[in-house]
């Protein structure tokens, strides 16, 4: 019998803007973030391992502005 993890579709699930460590990127834009700026925290399930921790621009992606 499935169990609801086995069925259900693998998404992002934002848990709350924060602060990211030093030496992330944004996961959108793969631009470094700064000391103390507003990132959201997202947790992406995969069925192969850990769950993967990735941080975004909270306000203004620099790859959310129109060229």
């Amino acid at each position: 019998m499935a169990t609801a993890n086995e069925t259900a579709p693998v998404r992002d699930v934002v848990e709350y803007v924060t602060y990211a460590p030093s030496g992330h990127k944004c996961s959108a834009c793969m631009r470094p973030v700064k000391p103390m700026e507003a990132v959201r925290r997202t947790v992406v399930d995969r069925s192969s391992g850990p769950p993967l921790t990735t941080y975004r621009h909270a306000n203004d992606c620099p790859k959310s502005v129109a060229a």
